[in-house]
């Protein structure tokens, strides 16, 4: 009798194991392989690897003046901190390569920001270098959008230009990532 109740209850956790998923219903209790689920993940922020970078947060110091410079020491980014309530910003400034289609210019910088950009006080691009020649005009920094149509042109808001010689020096507002770029004008003959 002893061995009978014994025989019956591992029967019964047989049967147990096989309807709590121990077998997928054709009698077999091998386990079947799962397919793991993949949710996608979101694309983490990152800058150019020629990109310089800076990133400030929540405990930046308050109106601090902080400046960006390209490699080539051409293009500076200054920012200004607000007295408070800053939250995480990354800025890149950078030269991109290759342009993108259609754009034409003989100075291209690029400013990519994630976070809260839009807080940063006064946010100005400088880019200073000599001329090759006389110019009919002042430089101007654009600003370029490029869609399916071409590529427009438009002049950098507060844009102030000065000559002296063969060395030029803009400075225009930057309040939103993108690319800002100089096209020169050589004197008419």
């Amino acid at each position: 009798m002893r061995k009978l109740v014994q025989i019956a209850g591992l029967v019964s956790s047989a049967t147990f194991l096989a309807a709590c998923g121990g077998g997928d219903g054709d009698g077999s209790t091998t386990p079947e392989a799962s397919t793991p689920v993949t949710n996608p993940q979101p694309t983490a922020f990152s800058c150019p690897d020629n990109y310089r970078k800076i990133s400030l947060g929540a405990n930046s110091v308050p109106n601090a003046n902080l400046s960006l410079v390209t490699d080539d020491n051409i293009a500076t980014l200054t920012v200004k901190t607000p007295q408070t309530g800053l939250k995480d910003v990354t800025i890149c400034l950078g030269t991109p390569n290759p342009l993108p289609t259609g754009v034409k210019a003989d100075y291209a910088y690029e400013v990519k920001t994630n976070g809260d950009y839009a807080h940063l006080l006064n946010p100005q691009l400088k880019v200073a270098f000599t001329l090759p020649s006389t110019m009919y005009a002042n430089p101007i920094l654009e600003t370029v959008q490029s869609t399916a149509n071409g590529v427009t042109y438009t002049v950098a808001r507060n844009d102030v230009s000065t000559v002296n010689g063969t060395n030029a020096s803009i400075t225009a507002d930057v309040p939103a990532a993108g690319l800002y770029v100089v096209r020169l004008v050589p004197l008419k003959p």
